[in-house]
């Protein structure tokens, strides 16, 4: 394997191509202001409880895991064959929460080479499936003369969502993406396998049937993580996705963990209704940290002597994309004088005691972030057990707020914490798993002819995952 390492997932912060460290030390012992600490304390539980709940739900049958079927790729990804080091282009297609990207790569010397990049927003009013995938695919002439003109493409794709029985299911994500996913399983579930349906657009297009693998974000990622390091193939991994929404992939199952229904019974910051049921995600990922943030505003602003008493901050807190607000805010004192101001002018310039108390909630909801991160990481490697080589898993993270400068660190501080307490693992009776290595070296994708260094960086794990899977899925089916 050629070995130009350039960088390490640590390192990074939403764009995986970073080419610098940054170094931030953050202090855990906030001090809030007295009239938000009871708030602080309903956001955040008790995180060695928590995690207590998420080892509990292993062997119950309530462990969100959904088989993936990729022992084999990850085993080809791991060892990288010949032929998967030197592999003809294939199509990965990601759909994400938020947006929708599409990569056309080779291997070449085990390095994965970009050839085309396409990535935009999800629709912000619904389309129907077949005529977004009709704009990605056959409009642009390079994926259309691709998928017309390559002798056997293969193509995979990534969903946001567990994949059950070839068919994608989730209730609510991608609403503006139309019929694409089943919402009601099992009732409507037949019409919803993918790889007939897709199939079928495709021959319609006069593309004929051609090598299609598909599966959720979570384990899609990690495999485009093992497929660009050098892990040692006796030994386990897991990776961390945490964006829109919290999951974790291991090399067998793609484990949802942010469906679980383990948030504390508190009405007020977890209505049902708008958590479905109280879902770990509305506390942890962009799809619920929003709404966590408006309505702890709220609860504040009644309270007596609260300087937000007045103030409705609700529609800054509205949407997905608002989530971002929430961790600047929660990690604010990080930033620089500049950012702060800007922040602070985006939230409509609070005086100074309301502000004190916008980010006193934030970062507790931060903190709650970090711990809950920590627990979803280590309920999944207790889940796997230890490896052959009897070493720590290779940990990877995907995801704006998993990658983010301030969280990462602090989770991998809160693993160690937790791996430490030993009174924590005698109540669990679980073996104590051994230490996670996390600065497993990636290898950067190259850009191939004509395609602009920029491009790389609308590229993901997700994104590269996507693509590795259709090559590993070629040496399987050829």
């Amino acid at each position: 394997m050629n070995d130009s390492i350039i960088l390490r997932p640590d390192f990074l912060f939403v764009n995986m191509w970073v080419s610098h460290r940054v170094t931030i030390v953050v202090s855990r012992a906030i001090i809030l202001p007295m009239n938000t600490r009871d708030l602080a304390a309903r956001i955040k539980p008790d995180a060695t409880e928590e995690l207590r709940t998420l080892i509990g739900m292993l062997g119950t049958g309530s462990w969100p895991a959904f088989p993936a079927g990729m022992e084999r790729h990850f085993e080809i990804a791991k060892r990288k064959p010949v032929e998967f080091q030197d592999h003809p282009p294939a199509l990965g297609l990601s759909i994400g929460g938020t947006n929708t990207k599409l990569i056309i790569a080779s291997m070449k010397g085990g390095h994965l080479v970009a050839e085309h990049v396409v990535a935009i927003k999800n629709p912000a009013e619904p389309v129907h499936w077949e005529e977004l995938f009709h704009t990605l695919l056959f409009e642009d002439d390079v994926v259309r003369s691709f998928l017309t003109h390559e002798k056997h493409p293969s193509i995979g794709v990534s969903f946001p969502m567990a994949v059950i029985d070839e068919i994608p299911f989730h209730r609510t994500k991608i609403p503006t993406i139309v019929d694409l996913v089943a919402r009601d399983m099992p009732l409507r579930s037949s019409e919803y396998h993918f790889g007939r349906r897709f199939t079928k657009f495709l021959g319609m297009r006069n593309v004929a049937p051609c090598p299609l693998f598909y599966q959720g974000d979570g384990i899609v990622a990690h495999h485009g993580a093992v497929s660009l390091s050098d892990i040692d193939p006796d030994g386990k991994s897991t990776l961390l996705i945490c964006g829109t929404g919290l999951a974790t992939g291991d090399e067998h199952n793609y484990v949802q963990i942010g469906i679980a229904e383990i948030l504390h019974d508190d009405p007020e910051l977890y209505p049902p209704a708008e958590t479905e049921n109280r879902q770990f995600h509305y506390a942890v990922a962009g799809k619920g940290l929003f709404g966590l943030m408006r309505r702890a505003l709220a609860i504040q602003a009644r309270q007596s002597h609260s300087a937000l008493a007045g103030i409705d901050l609700a529609g800054r807190f509205m949407q997905g994309d608002d989530s971002r607000l929430v961790v600047e805010v929660g990690t604010s004192r990080t930033l620089s004088q500049v950012r702060r101001e800007a922040l602070r002018k985006e939230l409509d310039n609070p005086a100074d005691a309301a502000w004190s108390e916008i980010v006193a909630i934030g970062e507790a909801i931060v903190e709650r972030v970090i711990e809950s991160i920590a627990n979803a990481l280590i309920a999944t490697i207790v889940d796997m057990g230890r490896a052959a080589n009897s070493r720590g898993h290779a940990v990877f993270f995907e995801g704006s707020i998993a990658l983010n400068p301030v969280i990462l660190p602090a989770v991998k501080n809160a693993v160690r914490a937790r791996l430490r307490d030993d009174a924590l693992w005698r109540s669990v009776a679980r073996e104590v798993p051994l230490p996670p290595t996390y600065d497993v070296p990636l290898r950067r994708p190259d850009p191939g002819k004509g395609l602009r260094g920029e491009t790389l960086d609308d590229i993901d794990m997700t994104l590269i995952g996507s693509v590795t899977q259709a090559m590993a899925n070629d040496l399987l089916e050829t």
